[in-house]
Parts: C-alpha cells; structure tokens; sequence
C-alpha cells in the first residue's frame, strides 16, 4: 500500500490491532500457530509410543487384542481422522481462505470508511467486484467440502481431544498426554480463523449496502445496479451466508458436547 494513497485516504490505512499487527497479521500468526501446533503434536505421538501406531487405542488398552474388535475399529478410524484432517484444513486454509477472506473483509470495511469520498457509481462497481470474487470463492469446491473441513473435522477434533484433556489426565504420563490440550486448542483456532473472516464479509457488505441506498438513488443509467444490490456472504455447506451467530452456535454446539461426554463417562469408567 503506497504512501501515496494513504496520504489520500488515510482510513485504508491497516490499524493495529495487538501490538504492531493489524488483522491480517494475527490472522497468519494464528495459521503459523496451528500448523507449529499441529507438528508438535503429532511428533510427541511418534515419538512417546514409536511402536504402537495407534496412538489413542494404545493409551487405554494393554490387552492383547487381535486387533479385529470394533473398539479397536473404532479408534484407528479416529487416528487416521485426528492425524489427516487437520493437514486438509491447513492446506485449504493457506491456499483458498487466507489469500480470499481477510483481504475481503478489511477492503470492504474501509469501502464503508472512505465512502463519502467515492462518487455512488464507483463504489457499486466496487461493490459488485467483490461479490464476484465471493461467489467465485463459494463456487470454487464441492458444497460438501467446506463444512466438513471448515466445521465438522475440527468441532469433531475439539470435542474428543477436550473430552481426553480432562478425563486422561489422571492416569497419562505428561507427553502422552500432551496432544490432547494441543489438538484441542488446534481446532477451536482453526474454527476462529475459518469463521471470523467469513462473518466479517457478511457485516461489511450488509453495512455497506446501507450506506450506498441513504445516499439516494443514482442516475438512471446505474438504477438497476442500484436496486440489484444485496448483502452477500461465505458460504459453508447449507448456510448460505455466514453470520456472528453462527460463531456462537458453533462453540455452543461443541461445549453441549463435551459436557454430554463427561456425563455419560464418568472418571470412574475412563482408566486403564
């Protein structure tokens, strides 16, 4: 951003929001933090039980199992979901979600901050740029693929690893039970850089929508762009444009859960 422009319109400057970082700043810096995470994590599995691949079903099972029981089933279908879905969110969040939604988000705010200095047809076309790249981006993979690893792999992570983070922690040694608080952490971050740039475009665009119509209808020419305009937002699965709400029914959902967990499996039921 040239010194130029901000000179201009010194509202497009980034505001720093913890220390010297703006939004996209700590919004990478949560990135770093969960792909780091993520490899101290499972690096402490390889490393505290390197010969039992099957991490979680070998911390609650010294039996000598043939291995063919739906318990073990279970659990190494649980280790291979634990160990991959996380590299897929990393991957969709550094090629797809990082270079799209906070950039959109922070422009159309400060379309909103500089609007009184841009005549009503330029912002519309402004406007209308970035519905384009939002709808792209909602158009761009299967309508499966966003919920299941934007909302569902790391709720389903955060749930499990949170449910182990408190009922493990009396009969686990120190490093083999440290992936689970980290996991844990992991996916409720993972939620936060996922969900918060999407409902920011929502507010940014429905706020921006405003603005434009009580400056008055513009010329003939642009009426019809004029009444076309609508608030548009990041679609995941069924939800067709993420809200602030969503945020909170999302932690909701997965604290429900995990009390849920506690209550069915008691201290007493959870040892070795």
């Amino acid at each position: 951003m040239g010194d130029h422009h901000i000179a201009k319109y010194p509202a497009i400057q980034m505001r720093s929001i913890l220390w010297k970082f703006n939004s996209i700043d700590v919004h990478f810096i949560a990135v770093i933090w969960i792909v780091l995470s993520y490899i101290v994590a499972v690096s402490t599995m390889f490393f505290v039980v390197p010969t039992r691949s099957q991490y979680f079903y070998s911390l609650v099972s010294y039996g000598q199992s043939d291995k063919t029981d739906a318990v073990f089933l279970m659990f190494l279908g649980f280790e291979i979901y634990a160990k991959t879905s996380q590299a897929f969110m990393m991957a969709m969040e550094a090629f797809s979600i990082f270079p799209s939604l906070p950039a959109t988000a922070f422009w159309l705010d400060r379309l909103i901050r500089i609007g009184s200095q841009i005549p009503v047809s330029e912002k519309i076309r402004i406007f209308q740029k970035f519905q384009i790249l939002t709808t792209y981006y909602n158009h761009a993979s299967i309508w499966l693929l966003a919920p299941v690893i934007c909302a569902f792999i790391p709720a389903g992570l955060v749930i499990s690893c949170a449910f182990a983070s408190i009922r493990f922690h009396s009969f686990l040694p120190f490093f083999e039970y440290l992936p689970f608080p980290i996991l844990s952490d992991n996916g409720i971050f993972i939620l936060a850089v996922t969900l918060l740039p999407s409902a920011a475009i929502y507010e940014a665009s429905n706020e921006l929508v405003r603005k434009i119509r009580a400056e008055g209808k513009p010329e003939k020419v642009l009426r019809r762009r004029f009444i076309a305009l609508h608030p548009f937002g990041v679609r995941i699965g069924a939800i067709s444009k993420i809200r602030k709400i969503a945020i909170l029914l999302s932690y909701n959902f997965i604290a429900n859960y995990i009390f849920t967990l506690l209550i069915t499996f008691p201290q007493e039921k959870v040892t070795r």
